[in-house]
């Protein structure tokens, strides 16, 4: 349950690491 529950929250991170840099390059351009 432990391990799963640390890719879960990896994942999100991940994601939202993901939307940063997107909205960032936008931003640029």
């Amino acid at each position: 349950m432990t391990q799963n529950y640390e890719l879960i929250v990896k994942g999100i991170r991940n994601f939202e690491n993901k939307v940063t840099v997107t909205l960032a390059l936008r931003d640029k351009k």
